[in-house]
């Protein structure tokens, strides 16, 4: 009995060896993977993207009205809200997610609110529900990229933007990410003027 009972011991411990050995090539089939989804994803990003439209409808009584539209990397708007506040000037709250690869860099950029020169960045109002569904961010939709390993990497992008973290993705690859905000290059909101925010490869943002 003892002898039947070390050699059904000894299947067991076999048994987990390989169980920890598959457990450890499935991560790093994983982690491979993972690299090659990240180096697809950045070929897939336009070097310059106009993310956002608005114009400004009026101004009058230290109020400003204005739209915006989010813009997808179709270049077609898939999502637009109207906003009365008061102040004189837009401003749009960004988070800006720079990969860089080499001498390659790649910029995502995620809008999530608008304030103005006399609301403050903590009293603006959030606009990622206006774009953000199922935690993929609309703006990266594209009609002919939207494969499962281009979703699952840019809903991790979207994610890393907010939760504040700077590091290696993969070997090689280095993340940076920024909390910016913009509003015109001439430092004053024009009525009746339309307005383009635009993202370039190295992270700067401009609305113009």
């Amino acid at each position: 009995m003892k002898k039947g009972s070390s050699i059904e011991k000894f299947l067991l411990f076999l048994f987990f060896l390989a169980s920890v050995a598959v457990l450890i090539y499935l991560l790093n089939q994983s982690l491979v993977t993972r690299k090659i989804d990240l180096e697809k994803t950045i070929s897939y990003i336009k070097s310059k993207y106009t993310f956002a439209k608005i114009k400004v409808v009026s101004k009058k009584e230290n109020t400003i009205a204005f739209s915006l539209g989010v813009i997808n990397m179709d270049g077609s708007t898939i999502a637009e809200e109207n906003f009365d506040m008061k102040g004189e000037d837009f401003f749009i709250g960004v988070k800006v997610v720079v990969l860089k690869k080499g001498d390659i860099s790649r910029a995502f950029v995620f809008p999530y609110s608008v304030y103005t020169d006399e609301i403050t960045p903590e009293d603006a109002i959030n606009i990622t529900n206006l774009y953000v569904k199922s935690g993929f961010p609309l703006n990266y939709y594209s009609s002919s990229r939207m494969d499962r390993d281009y979703i699952f990497t840019i809903k991790e992008m979207f994610r890393k933007g907010f939760g504040g973290e700077t590091k290696t993705l993969v070997k090689g690859t280095e993340i940076i990410i920024m909390d910016v905000s913009v509003h015109p290059v001439s430092g004053l909101s024009i009525e009746g003027r339309n307005y383009e925010a635009i993202v370039h490869p190295n992270g700067g943002l401009e609305v113009e």
